[in-house]
């Protein structure tokens, strides 16, 4: 649900009781036959069941999910000490339309603007540039299978995280400008 909600988001869900859901709502839900909960915003009410989407996504959820599936509507979400309302209804769907052309206008100067930004990258002018305080370093959370990697800057700001299914870094723009050249290679093997 990026930009929305982050996975380490705190989020308050409220149950629907008597209210019917609206499109633009965000919720919580299980769809049969996962183990894991999902967060996605509605994006059609029909018949047969509810469609949903997450806010990054392009299209819409493969299952159409029965409304006994549904926990509840995501009313705010707490990152650090800050607490935000979550939109619904209509205000929700807006929401979900601008993170959509953010989306595509994010793809679009990707596609023109990556090529220069890797080479910077690899240059490692920024890096050489940057003061010590404002490189990131790598922080391990967990044990065991349950391990996770990031890269932070401070205390909280995280720029990166292991994918450690494909075995890859994810690191944030432009945040890879501010990493030694060589550390992508280094730190995959």
């Amino acid at each position: 649900m990026n930009p929305t909600l982050n996975e380490s988001d705190l989020l308050e869900i409220q149950s629907y009781g008597d209210k019917a859901p609206r499109v633009g709502d965000v919720i919580f839900f299980t769809p049969s036959g996962w183990d894991k909960d999902v967060v996605h915003r509605i994006t059609k009410i029909m018949p047969l069941g509810i469609c949903t989407r997450g806010d990054n996504n392009e299209f819409d959820d493969s299952w159409v999910l029965p409304p006994v599936e549904i926990t509840g509507r995501v009313v705010a979400a707490q990152r650090w000490n800050r607490r935000r309302r979550i939109a619904g209804g209509l205000a929700g769907v807006l929401y979900g339309q601008v993170a959509g052309f953010r989306r595509i206008i994010n793809r679009a100067s990707s596609l023109l603007l990556h090529p220069a930004y890797c080479r910077l990258a690899e240059s490692g002018f920024i890096y050489r540039l940057a003061p010590p305080s404002l490189r990131p370093r790598m922080v391990a959370f967990g044990n065991g299978d349950q391990r996770r990697m990031r890269l932070m800057i401070g205390r909280r700001f995280v720029v990166g995280r292991y994918d450690a299914q494909h075995q890859i870094w994810r690191i944030r723009r432009p945040f890879r400008l501010i990493l030694p050249p060589d550390f992508l290679k280094k730190s995959t093997r």
